[in-house]
């Protein structure tokens, strides 16, 4: 039997039927107990470093606060009606539309820039002026703002201490933290009332040439029903038509009766008598009454209204009269809606309704050191452990190797060490 087959044979292998040797948990205690050292200087060397880390490490404080869902009860103004789309929009059934204009207020550059300039900034994140705008991002970037379904708005802010943080630093920094969130909300407020001044004045200046615009309108309805009315002497047109239906009515009544007394006095009397000539008489006198009724010549004023042309005057009529309610009735809203424009932007009431001020916190957000030392150490052992354990098996394909191959791997090694030693001397 040859040496490499004591070998294969004292490691359990024998051919193509060998069978792993078991391996049994006393041999992986053998190992740990074997690298004790260098498992427990891995360890405990890591966490004792990152908990210097810790101790050392800038400090991040936060401060929030949170808002009430915004007024949506603004009423139907004609400048919310300038504001409103057409279009059908299936997202905005489901959020809070007034409360996505706060988050968009809130994480805009300029409210950020506000907040650089009042706390000056620059100098606290020792940025350079020239870079202002790697500023904003910054501030934009230490802002953490959402909004849920119901509209309620949470506003957070952090704040890094430098490196080893003093109690002073660390208070200075909860304090400013519920500063920025603070000012924030107000500039908040401030750019919603400008907002709404903007549109506001937009808006009246929009009515009042509106208002120019449908008075001429108005005026020239009114104008041209006083001609109607000048030209066709209807002052109350029903209440003359039926005055003149009801005369009419009464005339025909007497000129038939008039016609029976005549013709019945013809009967029996001389044409000539005076009694069928004033019968005659009176009978033209109330064909001619008649003729002048319906021509709208009846009475001493001539008030009457003809009613031949009753039919197109009714008709010129009921157009002027729904084209003066419907200038009317626009001129009315218009005017209504001006004084609403301008009791909007004149007001200063707040836009923002706050639930919960920030107030300096009392504890850090960040670094959580419980959270992190736990994942640390766990890692640590990990890391422990696979290093012992490529150790271990580095040991054992060490010892595995015979004589003469560890002789000639040390002379090799040793050779090459000596190539280099000569190369680096000359």
């Amino acid at each position: 039997m040859s040496q490499s087959d004591d070998t294969s044979g004292s490691n359990g292998y024998v051919g193509n039927d060998a069978v792993p040797p078991r391996v049994h948990l006393y041999e992986y205690l053998m190992v740990f107990a074997r690298y004790r050292k260098v498992f427990l200087t891995i360890v405990l060397g890591g966490s004792l470093l990152f908990a210097a880390y810790l101790v050392v490490a800038k400090q991040t404080f936060t401060a929030t606060a949170t808002l009430l869902p915004p007024d949506k009860s603004e009423g139907v103004s004609l400048s919310s009606l300038m504001q409103s789309s057409s279009k059908l929009d299936f997202k905005a059934l489901s959020e809070n539309s007034s409360a996505e204009t706060f988050v968009r207020i809130l994480q805009s550059r300029t409210l950020a820039d506000s907040l650089i300039t009042r706390f000056n900034l620059l100098k606290r994140y020792e940025i350079p002026a020239g870079d202002r705008e790697l500023a904003i991002d910054q501030v934009l970037g230490d802002f953490s703002i959402s909004s849920d379904r119901q509209g309620f708005i949470d506003i957070s802010y952090n704040v890094k201490t430098g490196l080893f943080p003093s109690d002073a630093e660390q208070r200075d920094a909860a304090q400013l933290s519920a500063k920025i969130v603070n000012n924030s909300i107000e500039l908040l407020d401030k750019m919603n009332q400008q907002k709404s001044v903007s549109r506001a004045r937009r808006s009246r200046e929009f009515i009042g040439k509106m208002k120019v615009i449908k008075r001429a309108e108005l005026d020239s309805v009114q104008m041209e029903m006083l001609r109607f009315q000048q030209r066709n002497k209807a002052i109350a047109l029903d209440k003359q038509i039926g005055a003149s239906v009801e005369g009419l009515s009464d005339l025909q009544v007497q000129i038939q009766k008039t016609e029976l007394l005549l013709s019945a006095a013809e009967q029996e009397l001389n044409s000539e008598t005076p009694q069928v000539q004033s019968l005659r008489n009176q009978l033209a006198e109330l064909k001619a009454q008649k003729s002048r009724l319906e021509g709208g010549l009846a009475g001493g004023e001539a008030l009457g209204i003809p009613l031949r042309g009753v039919p197109d005057l009714m008709r010129q009529l009921a157009d002027l009269k729904l084209r003066l309610e419907v200038a009317t009735q626009i001129y009315t809203y218009l005017e209504a809606q001006y004084n609403q424009e301008q009791i909007q932007e004149a007001r200063e009431l707040p836009t923002v309704s706050v639930m919960d001020y920030a107030n300096p916190p009392i504890r850090r957000s960040a670094p959580r050191r419980t959270v992190m030392m736990f994942i640390v150490v766990a890692a640590l052992v990990v890391f422990a452990t696979v290093v012992i354990f490529l150790l271990e098996a580095y040991r054992k394909s060490w010892a595995d190797l015979d004589k003469g191959k560890r002789l000639q791997l040390r002379q090799v090694m040793g050779r090459r060490s000596k190539e280099r030693s000569t190369t680096d001397i000359s």
